[in-house]
């Protein structure tokens, strides 16, 4: 049986080396409004649209019939983890357009920075690309917080959050994406936070069918949560 909770650690550990390495590594671009992202990083076949809490065992007729299209393609089943199925999440996490996709949505996080109990436009982005890649959730909670999940549905459940609140500190520095809100800016990590957990929510699902538990992103205010 896979290790899920050593899954979600190895997939959000990713994306944090990946974002600190090449956040400001490569050639600054403009900021694509993310519905302009095709969501061409996931395979159709592995995303069913959650309609509010699934069972346990419809979802497991769903898994079934993801590890077939698996089987056929030639993927490993990953049932238990290997040294190759690290590799396979790695070269899914190290894709050019998972990582533009990525800098793009941190750079809106950044140069739109909402503080606590009041990130409503961080929470509708989140909220955007968490309907393209076609990932269940629920919001509000506790006014701007939004709770995610991928997974069968059933216990136990492995939770991952994180904030995305700004501080109310003016950004000195001067840079293509700099805070565009005055005595506002994202000091602390959150926007990179959030994005960490955007691309490890859209590895997860596309590795839906090799998940043997719940993973969920719990959020009260100021917090995006993912969970399984």
């Amino acid at each position: 049986m896979i290790n899920f909770g050593k899954l979600c650690l190895y997939t959000v550990t990713i994306f944090f080396v990946i974002l600190n390495r090449q956040i400001l590594s490569i050639k600054l671009t403009s900021p694509i409004p993310s519905a302009k992202h095709s969501g061409s990083f996931l395979d159709s076949s592995c995303c069913v649209r959650a309609e509010g809490e699934k069972t346990a065992a419809a979802s497991g007729h769903n898994n079934q019939s993801r590890l077939a299209a698996v089987s056929s393609a030639g993927l490993s089943r990953c049932d238990v983890w290997t040294e190759e199925c690290s590799e396979e999440v790695m070269s899914l996490a190290r894709r050019p357009e998972t990582v533009e996709w990525l800098r793009r949505v941190r750079r809106r996080i950044h140069e739109n920075p909402e503080l606590a109990f009041e990130e409503f436009e961080t929470s509708q982005l989140i909220r955007d690309e968490l309907d393209r890649m076609e990932i269940g959730y629920r919001f509000p909670l506790a006014k701007t917080g939004v709770r995610a999940w991928v997974g069968t549905g059933g216990p136990p459940f492995v939770a991952v959050r994180a904030d995305m609140d700004a501080l109310p500190i003016q950004e000195a520095v001067e840079w293509e994406h700099k805070s565009k809100v005055a005595g506002k800016m994202h000091a602390c990590g959150h926007d990179a936070h959030v994005t960490m957990l955007i691309g490890a929510a859209k590895i997860l699902k596309s590795r839906e069918h090799l998940l043997k538990r719940q993973l969920q992103t719990p959020s009260g205010p100021k917090e995006y949560l993912l969970t399984s």
